[in-house]
């Protein structure tokens, strides 16, 4: 709930006209099972008479739902703005080397993929919302027909609910990690990219970079992840187990106890049919709370990992004229090689972008170069 209420802090009366219309919605699509359940029981005349009602209730359910979805999908792309534009603040706004640290590929996951999950969440919400408003309109409907049918779908709720509760633990676990290792699969893709040239004048070296470094994270990816919606499989069956398990309680348990009047047996055939729908949608959607609440720790975590530098403010610098640079050397550290590039090398540097960020580079108090100066303007 803190995912939740933390996305909507700014949008508290959208949320809110969502949510109340997606329980409405909810709530009259059980009205329209208890309608449709007292018609199959009227006469001619009598049933002429629910037709309005009827038609009421199904635009009802239509505009309240519609409502709902767009509410929640305009709840979604607001969100994922407001995250994205505090993440990269924070990114602008962090030390050099707290970025470099980080690493662009944690940075570019989060702004993708992280960010479309919570999108996937808010569209996924109306569903959730709605469902669980038309199970529970469904059990008031039960329980006003028999008490004892009440208590025993009480029963099985909680018990398919504990069931969901351990199994989503695990879950969740196979979920964070597989998005580590994402981030891990980001930077070879980089990786791939950046060293293309590098790559392809070596042929070995390139085979041994997507067999042995590409393969495994791709694989150990595709495991995990598995391994997590598996997971929610096992809970969807098991709240379908613990569904049909309930309806063979009231049909061949409780009739043989208590005297069921055959209108009602049958108001309970009708309500079980309509259930079946709901509670697979709602089982189905959830793994998308999964992934939103693991996107949104990383996304906290990544807030909290770029701290802020400090600012102040700078006299006019001014126009550039002449840069010069004396006693300025590069280490080239890569796998086995490390180099050192001096003056006669520097015309192989032929990004801008590299030579500047081995001028100003900004190291902790005594890792700084040494004997290093720069004249500005002579």
């Amino acid at each position: 709930m803190s995912l939740l209420f933390t996305l909507i802090r700014g949008s508290r009366w959208t949320f809110a006209l969502a949510l109340i219309a997606s329980v409405i919605s909810g709530f009259a699509n059980a009205t329209l099972v208890a309608l449709i359940n007292r018609a199959l029981h009227l006469n001619t005349d009598e049933l002429a008479k629910l037709g309005w009602p009827f038609l009421g209730l199904v635009v009802l359910v239509l505009v309240m739902r519609t409502l709902g979805q767009t509410c929640f999908v305009r709840l979604g792309q607001q969100a994922k703005a407001t995250l994205r534009m505090q993440t990269i603040r924070n990114i602008a706004a962090a030390p050099f080397q707290a970025i470099e640290q980080y690493g662009a590929a944690r940075a570019l996951n989060i702004l993708t993929q992280d960010l479309d999950s919570i999108v996937v969440f808010f569209v996924s919400l109306p569903n959730l919302v709605m469902y669980g408003a038309v199970i529970a309109g469904c059990l008031v409907y039960l329980g006003s027909l028999s008490w004892p049918v009440l208590l025993v779908a009480l029963v099985a709720v909680l018990t398919g609910a504990i069931g969901y509760v351990l199994v989503n633990r695990q879950a969740l676990v196979h979920l964070r990690g597989s998005r580590q290792r994402e981030d891990q699969l980001v930077r070879h893709f980089r990786a791939l990219f950046d060293g293309a040239k590098e790559l392809k004048l070596h042929q070995p070296r390139n085979e041994m970079f997507v067999e042995r470094s590409l393969a495994p994270e791709v694989e150990a990816v595709r495991a995990q992840r598995s391994r997590g919606y598996v997971l929610y499989a096992a809970a969807a069956s098991w709240g379908s187990l613990i569904f049909f398990s309930f309806i063979g309680c009231v049909l061949f348990v409780l009739t043989r106890y208590y005297a069921i009047p055959s209108q009602v047996l049958s108001g309970y055939a009708v309500v079980f049919l309509y259930m079946i729908m709901p509670i697979e949608g709602l089982l189905s959607a959830l793994p998308s709370v999964g992934n939103a609440r693991v996107a949104f720790e990383r996304i906290r975590k990544a807030n909290h990992d770029l701290p802020s530098e400090l600012t102040t403010t700078s006299p006019v610098t001014p126009k550039l004229q002449t840069l010069q640079l004396a006693g300025i050397t590069h280490r080239y550290f890569r796998e086995q090689e490390n180099s050192v590039l001096t003056r006669s090398l520097f015309a192989v540097l032929k990004r801008m972008n590299t030579l500047m960020a081995c001028a100003f580079r900004r190291l902790p108090t005594g890792h700084g170069p040494r004997g290093i100066r720069i004249c500005w303007n002579g």
